[in-house]
């Protein structure tokens, strides 16, 4: 932001023309509203050909406005600079203000952790003073035990060199025994003690301007901005502040949703930092296909991989295992989900009905599998939207979101009525839930999914508009939006392809857009926002809270929001 410079500072009224500084203002130029000389309306300038009048007609006219102008505004605009010049001294020493508290707290925030680096010193150098301590205790046993031996033996060495002639039979028994005697005691006694050097190491992780400034703290996404605070007094306009308050500056971070960082030491992060909200990605892999839909199955780290194909994958092994099953789907897919009866069921865009992985035998070889789609629920398939497992305790086998009353082609409705549907596995409807698009906005709903206390997620991405997520409880009844609805919003910022609830009752959402999965609570607080490298194509939640995400290059991750796991560091593997 430049600086605000007035161009009436030392203001005082000239007589002088602006263009010719020398030269006694004698006109008033009707056209362009302002006093010129006799030099301005000579030869080629620019007020030449202008409509003029002398300054002492103009005078004569205009004095009575004049006055009338200047009664105007002492009564109006002068009220309302000398309140605009007290609010902005007070804004300013408000600012000023908490430019100095956040300076006490720059500095207390250097003395806490110059304490907890004092504590961790002071824990260290005891740690390093008690192994010092037991290892000059072994040393000094050691050397006393040897010396004391190498003492004895010269002793022994010397009486027996001096007395050899005189040496008794009792004096050679006693020397011979006792000599043998400290020579074969504790043989290992001769081994040196040898420890290995103490080595301090520091991570190279932790050793960066990055990282201290994240452990330090540092200022959100700051800036000045003349006229980002619209509650502020405006000069040039007929309102004043809205609320006829004192307007306190607390904070001027500008906080969108383009605006959330990453989570990975970024030195302007702006993200939670609870360590109970930090990921680690347990287990990666390299698929080399184009994924749409991955389904966790019953087992952990175990999943089917729905494409042109389908295939199951097992992460569990030390080698991961990917076994095709059908080698062409024949259709494209729109939704997939396990059943609560642990098998496979895919919708497809133009078939009539669910279709159901089915396994059979072979008839020589009954060892050997062989796969196939049949049909499970014959459905209308415009009717057929979304489809997931049930998570209540009931005979519920499976929950698909469905248009129940689709638009007539000629209405200019945009918004169709909804309703979740459950099955048992006998294909009978034990429950029907009629949403209207006037009660809730539902548009285009990518996944559907359920909590153990029966609220329904539901992820909406219509087209060219951006996503959201509703939060229904089990009676159809919305409980939250994430984000809000706004609805002058017209940018896609967000471009949502699924979410799924955790164990704690948060929810997890992927989005495409800057690669970020958001991390939320069942209120609509976001808690961690992750932004990965590649964009992600398809994305689940597993029974054990694992995170299945594939991704545009054909990668496939497996993470968790656990601080206690160890991430896979090895090399992904090529399947």
């Amino acid at each position: 932001m430049t600086e605000c410079c007035s161009e009436y500072e030392n203001y005082t009224i000239k007589d002088l023309c602006k263009d010719h500084q020398t030269e006694d203002v004698r006109f008033y130029c009707e056209d362009c509203k302002v006093l010129i000389c006799d030099d301005c309306i000579t030869g080629e300038q620019k007020h030449s050909k202008c409509s003029k009048t002398k300054l002492k007609t103009y005078g004569e006219k205009n004095l009575h406005a004049l006055r009338e102008k200047t009664i105007t505004v002492k009564e109006t605009k002068l009220p309302k600079i000398k309140a605009a010049l007290k609010l902005a001294k007070d804004v300013q020493q408000c600012y000023n203000k908490s430019v100095q508290e956040q300076k006490d707290l720059i500095r207390s925030r250097r003395e806490i952790i110059r304490k907890h680096f004092d504590e961790i010193e002071d824990e260290l150098m005891d740690n390093l003073s008690k192994y010092e301590i037991e290892a000059n205790r072994i040393f000094d046993g050691f050397i006393r035990l040897n010396t004391d031996r190498q003492n004895f033996i010269e002793y022994v060495i010397r009486c027996v060199q001096q007395g050899e002639v005189d040496l008794t039979s009792d004096s050679v028994a006693a020397y011979h025994s006792q000599l043998t005697e400290i020579i074969q005691y504790n043989c290992s006694s001769e081994i040196v003690p040898k420890f290995e050097p103490l080595n301090f190491k520091i991570s190279e992780r932790y050793s960066t301007t990055k990282y201290y400034r994240r452990l330090f703290g540092h200022f959100e996404n700051y800036r000045l901005d003349r006229h980002q605070n619209k509650e502020m007094l405006d000069m040039g306009s007929e309102k004043v502040d809205r609320n006829g308050n004192l307007v306190v500056i607390s904070s001027c971070t500008q906080n969108t949703e383009e605006d959330e960082k990453a989570s990975d030491f970024d030195e302007n992060s702006t993200e939670p930092t609870n360590l109970k909200f930090n990921h680690v990605i347990v287990k990666r892999v390299l698929c080399e296909k184009d994924i749409s839909y991955i389904i966790p199955k019953g087992n952990q780290f175990n999943a089917w991989l729905i494409g042109k194909d389908i295939c199951e994958i097992n992460l569990s092994t030390s080698e991961p295992i990917l076994t095709q099953l059908i080698s062409s789907v024949g259709e494209h897919p729109v939704t997939a989900a396990r059943s609560k009866a642990h098998y496979l069921l895919v919708g497809l865009k133009n078939k009539g009905s669910l279709k159901k992985l089915q396994v059979n035998n072979g008839t020589i070889n009954r060892r050997r599998k062989f796969y196939k789609l049949v049909s499970h629920s014959k459905i209308k398939p415009k009717y057929m939207i979304s489809i997931c497992t049930p998570a209540l305790s009931s005979d519920t086998d499976i929950i698909a979101c469905m248009v129940f009353c689709p638009k007539p082609e000629s209405s200019e409705i945009t918004t169709e009525n909804h309703a979740i549907i459950r099955w048992t596995s006998l294909e009978k409807i034990t429950k029907e839930i009629c949403i209207p698009y006037l009660k809730v906005a539902i548009a285009n709903p990518v996944s559907i999914a359920e909590n153990s206390s029966g609220d329904i997620c539901i992820t909406c991405s219509p087209e060219q508009k951006s996503s959201w997520i509703v939060l229904l409880d089990k009676n159809g009844s919305p409980k939250m939006r994430y984000p809000p609805n706004k609805s002058n919003q017209e940018a896609v910022s967000h471009s949502f392809i699924g979410a799924g609830f955790l164990s704690d009752g948060n929810i997890t959402v992927m989005d495409r857009v800057r690669f970020r999965q958001h991390l939320i609570s069942n209120r609509g607080e976001v808690l961690n926002i992750i932004h990965h490298k590649q964009k992600p194509c398809s994305f689940a939640v597993d029974y054990f809270d694992n995170i299945w995400i594939g991704f545009d290059d054909r990668t496939i991750q497996v993470i968790k929001y656990d601080a206690s796991l160890c991430e896979d560091n090895q090399l992904q593997t090529k399947l």
